[in-house]
């Protein structure tokens, strides 16, 4: 038994570290990700959305990419951002925008890099997602410090609604494995210690039966704990005959 419970916990804490490992939890790091603001039947408006992590930033490139056959640019909107410079906002290319932005004061705080608008082609899945070239730059050494660019998975219906958002392809996929490996711990527990109780309980009731070579029948208990014996009709017959 004890070897059984070592097994669980070990499956326990197995659990446990891969459903912690999706989790990004960077201390003074910052991070990127989108964030719909609004949208109607015709377009889609997302915020690149810059958290400083209390880190004084001068440089930021949010380069990325979205389904050119679902998704068309109509424009990237600055109005709002915490740069005031931009080097680059350039969506000529169908399916990619290149987004680079400086501040020679540095930013600290947290907010709006830049808005881009969406005109809505046809249904379908829209996935905005980060390019490797995403990058974060800090004022003191202009070091990297970019913790984590999240990626954002939207869902076109027929009529071109932009169904309420869900999480990526690959944390659904994520999602989806760790319901089925779940599923199986379940499953182990319930061989590992269902048998072991009902077959506990069922035997301590004594609602066993068990029959020998001899045709000697074990049944119920009696009332003292002790095990009655019948004999079978096979035995029976051979004392009348004797």
């Amino acid at each position: 038994m004890l070897n059984k419970i070592r097994a669980v916990i070990v499956i326990l804490t197995a659990i446990v570290f891969l459903g912690l490992m999706p989790i990004n939890t960077f201390a003074s790091e910052a991070k990127l990700e989108f964030k719909r603001v609004e949208t109607n039947n015709s377009t889609l408006a997302v915020d690149i959305y810059l958290d400083t992590g209390s880190i004084n930033i001068n440089a930021v490139t949010a380069d990325f990419t979205y389904p050119a056959e679902v998704l068309k640019v109509k424009n990237i909107d600055i109005e709002n951002s915490l740069f005031s410079q931009f080097i680059e906002k350039d969506y000529s290319q169908s399916g990619t925008v290149y987004i680079s932005c400086v501040s020679f004061n540095g930013i600290s705080r947290t907010g709006v890099v830049a808005r881009v608008t969406f005109e809505i082609l046809g249904p379908g899945t829209a996935q905005l997602e980060f390019t490797q070239d995403v990058a974060v730059l800090d004022t003191d050494r202009s070091v990297n410090v970019l913790g984590s660019a999240e990626p954002v998975l939207f869902n076109v219906s027929e009529d071109l609604a932009v169904l309420p958002q869900t999480g990526t392809e690959e944390q659904i996929a994520l999602a989806t494995g760790l319901i089925a490996l779940l599923t199986l711990v379940m499953i182990a527990l319930f061989a590992i210690f269902g048998f072991t109780i009902w077959g506990g309980v069922y035997f301590s009731l004594g609602k066993w039966q068990v029959k020998t070579e001899g045709g000697i029948e074990l049944g119920k208990k009696d009332g003292k704990g002790k095990g009655v014996r019948k004999a079978t009709a096979k035995s029976q017959k051979k004392k009348k005959t004797k």
